[in-house]
């Protein structure tokens, strides 16, 4: 998550169409196993009685994303700048990634224990 969020920024700050599709490519490669890791994550989380309500729930947020994306994308584009398609998923991926650091500490903290 913090590879995507990083490689993120660096689309956002590209100075030429190079440097964009290196970072374009890195962002690809840190975020293309996320889609697979949440959903694992969902099932290890969740009892298999409440399995299907999950999925549900992460499937809203499948379906929503490619729905609003392209919408948010042209606004952000024509106000602010095309860079800003990028820089939005910072606050998000900071987030995620304190998120995802605090539960990783909690699971590794009960496990010495």
């Amino acid at each position: 998550m913090a590879g995507f969020t990083l490689a993120s920024v660096l689309c956002g700050f590209a100075p030429n169409l190079p440097i964009l599709v290196l970072a374009r490519i890195l962002q690809g490669l840190f975020g293309g196993g996320l889609l697979a890791k949440a959903q694992a994550i969902l099932f290890e989380t969740f009892p298999p009685a409440a399995q299907g309500l999950a999925q549900a729930v992460f499937g809203v947020g499948v379906i929503a994303g490619p729905a609003i994306g392209p919408t948010l994308g042209g606004y952000l584009t024509d106000t602010l700048g095309w860079r800003w398609i990028f820089f939005i998923n910072l606050p998000i991926g900071i987030a995620a990634v304190i998120i995802i650091s605090l539960v990783s500490l909690e699971a590794v903290l009960a496990l010495q224990f």
